[in-house]
Protein backbone atom coordinates (compact mmCIF):
# COMPACT_ATOMS: atom_id res chain seq x y z
CA UNK A 1 0.00 0.00 0.00
CA UNK A 2 1.39 3.41 -0.92
CA UNK A 3 1.58 6.30 1.51
CA UNK A 4 -0.42 9.46 0.83
CA UNK A 5 1.37 12.29 -0.97
CA UNK A 6 3.13 14.87 1.19
CA UNK A 7 1.62 17.66 -0.87
CA UNK A 8 -1.85 19.00 -1.56
CA UNK A 9 -3.92 17.32 -4.23
CA UNK A 10 -7.20 18.45 -5.73
CA UNK A 11 -9.92 15.85 -6.16
CA UNK A 12 -12.53 15.96 -8.86
CA UNK A 13 -12.85 15.80 -12.60
CA UNK A 14 -12.20 19.50 -13.35
CA UNK A 15 -8.97 20.25 -15.20
CA UNK A 16 -6.05 21.67 -13.25
CA UNK A 17 -5.42 25.31 -14.08
CA UNK A 18 -1.87 26.30 -14.98
CA UNK A 19 -0.13 29.60 -15.54
CA UNK A 20 3.05 29.57 -17.60
CA UNK A 21 5.69 32.03 -16.42
CA UNK A 22 8.13 32.96 -19.18
CA UNK A 23 6.93 33.10 -22.77
CA UNK A 24 10.18 32.55 -24.63
CA UNK A 25 10.78 29.39 -26.67
CA UNK A 26 10.60 27.01 -23.70
CA UNK A 27 7.55 28.75 -22.27
CA UNK A 28 5.72 28.47 -25.58
CA UNK A 29 6.50 24.74 -25.65
CA UNK A 30 4.94 24.41 -22.22
CA UNK A 31 1.91 26.48 -23.27
CA UNK A 32 1.27 24.16 -26.20
CA UNK A 33 1.74 21.07 -24.02
CA UNK A 34 -0.77 22.42 -21.48
CA UNK A 35 -3.27 23.23 -24.23
CA UNK A 36 -3.00 19.69 -25.65
CA UNK A 37 -3.48 17.94 -22.31
CA UNK A 38 -7.11 17.12 -21.49
CA UNK A 39 -6.55 17.41 -17.72
CA UNK A 40 -5.01 20.89 -17.87
CA UNK A 41 -6.31 24.35 -18.66
CA UNK A 42 -4.02 27.25 -19.55
CA UNK A 43 -5.27 30.01 -17.23
CA UNK A 44 -2.76 32.80 -17.86
CA UNK A 45 0.68 33.94 -18.93
CA UNK A 46 3.32 35.82 -16.98
CA UNK A 47 6.39 37.44 -18.48
CA UNK A 48 8.51 40.38 -17.34
CA UNK A 49 7.94 41.66 -20.89
CA UNK A 50 4.14 41.88 -21.04
CA UNK A 51 4.25 42.71 -24.76
CA UNK A 52 5.87 39.33 -25.34
CA UNK A 53 3.20 37.67 -23.16
CA UNK A 54 0.40 39.36 -25.13
CA UNK A 55 2.07 38.21 -28.36
CA UNK A 56 2.26 34.67 -26.98
CA UNK A 57 -1.46 34.74 -26.17
CA UNK A 58 -2.19 35.77 -29.76
CA UNK A 59 0.08 33.03 -31.19
CA UNK A 60 -1.76 30.52 -28.98
CA UNK A 61 -5.05 31.79 -30.44
CA UNK A 62 -6.06 32.89 -26.93
CA UNK A 63 -5.97 36.71 -27.06
CA UNK A 64 -8.37 36.75 -24.08
CA UNK A 65 -5.84 34.95 -21.85
CA UNK A 66 -4.96 36.96 -18.71
CA UNK A 67 -1.42 38.34 -18.90
CA UNK A 68 0.81 39.94 -16.26
CA UNK A 69 4.39 41.04 -15.68
CA UNK A 70 4.83 39.04 -12.46
CA UNK A 71 3.25 36.18 -10.53
CA UNK A 72 2.05 38.64 -7.88
CA UNK A 73 0.13 40.70 -10.46
CA UNK A 74 -2.10 37.89 -11.75
CA UNK A 75 -4.24 37.57 -8.64
CA UNK A 76 -7.67 37.45 -10.29
CA UNK A 77 -7.00 34.01 -11.83
CA UNK A 78 -7.56 30.74 -9.94
CA UNK A 79 -4.43 28.67 -10.38
CA UNK A 80 -3.48 25.17 -9.29
CA UNK A 81 0.06 25.17 -10.70
CA UNK A 82 2.69 27.44 -12.17
CA UNK A 83 5.11 26.30 -14.83
CA UNK A 84 8.35 28.24 -14.42
CA UNK A 85 9.97 28.54 -17.85
CA UNK A 86 11.99 31.65 -17.07
CA UNK A 87 15.75 32.01 -17.48
CA UNK A 88 17.68 30.41 -14.58
CA UNK A 89 18.45 33.68 -12.79
CA UNK A 90 14.69 34.20 -12.28
CA UNK A 91 13.87 30.67 -11.06
CA UNK A 92 14.23 31.40 -7.35
CA UNK A 93 12.03 34.51 -7.21
CA UNK A 94 9.36 33.11 -9.53
CA UNK A 95 9.14 29.79 -7.70
CA UNK A 96 9.10 31.48 -4.30
CA UNK A 97 6.29 33.83 -5.40
CA UNK A 98 4.26 30.93 -6.83
CA UNK A 99 4.61 28.94 -3.62
CA UNK A 100 3.52 31.99 -1.62
CA UNK A 101 0.41 32.10 -3.82
CA UNK A 102 -0.35 28.55 -2.63
CA UNK A 103 0.16 26.71 -5.90
CA UNK A 104 2.25 23.76 -7.04
CA UNK A 105 5.28 24.55 -9.22
CA UNK A 106 6.90 22.74 -12.12
CA UNK A 107 10.18 24.49 -12.92
CA UNK A 108 12.59 24.10 -15.74
CA UNK A 109 16.12 23.18 -14.76
CA UNK A 110 18.37 24.22 -13.18
CA UNK A 111 16.40 24.22 -9.94
CA UNK A 112 18.14 27.29 -8.49
CA UNK A 113 21.39 29.24 -8.74
CA UNK A 114 22.76 27.74 -5.53
CA UNK A 115 22.24 24.92 -3.08
CA UNK A 116 21.11 27.47 -0.46
CA UNK A 117 18.33 28.70 -2.77
CA UNK A 118 17.28 25.12 -3.53
CA UNK A 119 17.09 24.35 0.19
CA UNK A 120 14.95 27.47 0.80
CA UNK A 121 12.51 26.55 -1.96
CA UNK A 122 12.29 22.92 -0.85
CA UNK A 123 11.62 24.02 2.71
CA UNK A 124 8.94 26.50 1.60
CA UNK A 125 7.19 23.82 -0.48
CA UNK A 126 7.30 21.27 2.34
CA UNK A 127 6.06 23.77 4.92
CA UNK A 128 3.15 24.75 2.66
CA UNK A 129 2.44 21.14 1.65
CA UNK A 130 2.85 22.02 -2.03
CA UNK A 131 4.30 19.99 -4.88
CA UNK A 132 7.55 21.38 -6.29
CA UNK A 133 8.98 19.56 -9.31
CA UNK A 134 11.95 20.16 -11.58
CA UNK A 135 11.62 19.13 -15.22
CA UNK A 136 14.06 16.72 -16.77
CA UNK A 137 12.41 16.48 -20.16
CA UNK A 138 14.95 14.19 -21.77
CA UNK A 139 14.19 11.31 -19.40
CA UNK A 140 11.50 9.89 -21.68
CA UNK A 141 12.96 10.60 -25.11
CA UNK A 142 12.42 7.60 -27.40
CA UNK A 143 16.14 7.01 -27.97
CA UNK A 144 16.90 6.90 -24.25
CA UNK A 145 13.96 4.60 -23.59
CA UNK A 146 15.20 2.24 -26.30
CA UNK A 147 18.73 2.34 -24.85
CA UNK A 148 17.35 1.35 -21.43
CA UNK A 149 15.52 -1.60 -22.99
CA UNK A 150 18.65 -2.79 -24.80
CA UNK A 151 20.86 -2.42 -21.72
CA UNK A 152 18.32 -4.27 -19.56
CA UNK A 153 18.60 -7.24 -21.93
CA UNK A 154 22.37 -7.52 -21.46
CA UNK A 155 22.20 -9.00 -17.99
CA UNK A 156 24.18 -7.88 -14.97
CA UNK A 157 26.35 -4.86 -15.72
CA UNK A 158 29.50 -3.52 -14.14
CA UNK A 159 30.39 0.15 -14.18
CA UNK A 160 28.85 2.13 -17.03
CA UNK A 161 30.23 5.41 -18.29
CA UNK A 162 29.12 7.93 -20.84
CA UNK A 163 30.55 11.10 -22.30
CA UNK A 164 28.92 14.04 -23.99
CA UNK A 165 31.00 16.11 -26.36
CA UNK A 166 29.25 18.99 -27.97
CA UNK A 167 30.23 22.31 -29.49
CA UNK A 168 27.59 24.14 -27.47
CA UNK A 169 26.92 27.43 -29.22
CA UNK A 170 23.72 29.11 -28.19
CA UNK A 171 22.44 32.61 -27.65
CA UNK A 172 20.21 34.14 -25.03
CA UNK A 173 20.81 33.67 -21.31
CA UNK A 174 22.89 30.53 -21.89
CA UNK A 175 25.56 32.59 -23.66
CA UNK A 176 26.21 34.46 -20.39
CA UNK A 177 26.65 31.31 -18.27
CA UNK A 178 30.14 30.27 -17.18
CA UNK A 179 29.43 26.59 -17.90
CA UNK A 180 26.25 26.60 -20.03
CA UNK A 181 26.15 22.92 -20.89
CA UNK A 182 26.75 21.79 -17.32
CA UNK A 183 24.42 24.35 -15.73
CA UNK A 184 21.64 24.09 -18.32
CA UNK A 185 21.52 20.31 -17.99
CA UNK A 186 21.71 20.33 -14.18
CA UNK A 187 18.57 19.51 -12.28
Amino acid sequence: MSSPPRFQTRPGPAPLTAIVVGTGAMGMSWCRAVQRHPDLELAGLVDADTRRAHGAAIRLRRPDLPVAGSVDELTQVRVDAYINATPPQAHFEVTRAALRRGAAVLSEKPFAASLAEAVQLTSAARTAGLLLMISQSRTYQPGLLRLRELVAGLGRLGPVSTELSLAYRVGGFRAAMDQPLLLDMAV
